[in-house]
């Protein structure tokens, strides 16, 4: 609710992220100028007819009738009008051009059917309905198959997307950072998240999450922008007031080493190699953590700790696998020099491991094409 400018409509999912926003606004009185719509009722008609006449109402130009026996009956002309492409639909509304599309279908004599859910219909036409004279938002617990292919035109802002008339360039997705700065630093508040003395449950500690994704794009996009301050500012932001765990760090780090913030990233590994939480930590999680040491610039310390790994296992061949989770590891922060270094430490414990060897030949193909100029690099050579 507080991601929210005045008087929005604020598109929610299901029940848990919907009666606590109710509760806030019908119990204690807060942010009741925004309108919360939750998707899994707006298939009905009693909700449309809800939304359109009582509290504060939303701009529905359907009259009662059509409502009731039309849009939202349960016969096979209502069900006909929203058949719709399995593939989508272009459709045009407030300005906006995109690729509509709907998760449901059945199976028809010719195939499958595209059906638009009433929802669906619902909010297309809210949007048009609207026209930007009120703001939009989906939920962050919406699902995206909920979305109608809007996916382009969303500007992340923290809990919430905005549906916004712009469209997103090709493979990227949009981030308000300033007001995503905001929510996250300012207005949410992580009252007892962190505290070891209280209890949060599976589901709950699922939901908050989205808390932690906020900040993590946040620390993206400032790693993108070179803003290194703000990167580092945003990913500590996610590990003092959010619950996190060794994986979701792991990410946080690799923002970071993606963004060139390799003394970051050291410090940020020395306090995981120093904490409770490692003895405990799986394998690949640790072989994670000393890639990005590897990527970070000290390759013989993180050689070291995969060769302490090595000597735990009970046999060369699981010693070996180590290092090939190692090598996975590794090439999967695009560190082809360090990922080269490795396999030539797998060859020197088995050096007859002809696919190890072809992987390596691979690779330097690879680090050849990249660099466009027929080199290696690294001092390394394909001999």
């Amino acid at each position: 609710l507080v991601s929210c400018e005045p008087d929005a409509i604020l598109f929610t999912n299901g029940d848990n992220d919907t009666f606590p926003l109710w509760y806030l606004q019908e119990v204690k009185g807060f942010r009741r100028d925004v309108r919360v719509i939750n998707l899994s009722l707006l298939n009905t008609d009693w909700y449309i007819l809800q939304l359109k006449n009582e509290g504060v109402t939303v701009p529905i130009e359907y009259d009662d009738d059509f409502i009731r026996n039309t849009l939202a009956a349960r016969t096979e002309s209502a069900f006909m009008r929203r058949v719709w492409p399995v593939e989508g639909k272009e459709v045009e509304a407030a300005g906006m051009k995109w690729l509509l599309t709907t998760p449901q279908k059945v199976r028809g004599q010719d195939g499958d059917v595209g059906i638009l859910r009433v929802q669906d219909v619902m909010v297309y036409n809210i949007i048009n309905w609207v026209n930007w004279k009120r703001p939009l938002y989906f939920a962050v617990t919406v699902a995206r198959e909920n979305m109608l292919g809007l996916e382009d035109h969303l500007s992340m802002e923290g809990m919430v997307y905005r549906i916004v008339p712009e469209k997103a360039p090709a493979g990227d997705i949009q981030v308000n950072v300033p007001v995503l700065d905001d929510n996250v630093f300012s207005k949410y508040q992580y009252r007892g998240l962190t505290d070891p003395d209280n209890y949060i449950p599976p589901n709950t500690r699922h939901l908050v999450t989205n808390y932690f994704i906020g900040f993590a794009q946040l620390a993206e996009r400032y790693a993108a922008m070179g803003d290194t301050a703000n990167a580092v500012r945003a990913a500590q932001g996610a590990i003092d007031k959010t619950p996190s765990d060794l994986s979701k760090r792991i990410l946080l780090y690799q923002v970071l080493s993606g963004g060139g913030m390799h003394d970051a990233v050291k410090q940020y590994v020395a306090k995981e190699l120093e904490s409770p939480e490692w003895e405990s930590a799986g394998l690949p999680q640790r072989l994670s953590v000393y890639a990005l040491l590897d990527r970070a610039g000290d390759r013989e310390r993180a050689h070291a700790l995969v060769m302490e790994e090595q000597a735990k296992s009970s046999s060369d061949s699981a010693g070996v696998g180590v290092w090939e989770q190692y090598i996975i590891s590794i090439y999967t922060l695009g560190d082809m020099d360090a990922t080269l270094a490795a396999i030539d430490r797998v060859l020197q414990i088995n050096p007859n491991d002809q696919r190890m060897q072809e992987t390596r030949d691979a690779v330097i193909e690879q680090i050849k094409a990249d660099r466009g100029d027929g080199s290696a690099g690294g001092g390394v050579s394909s001999e």
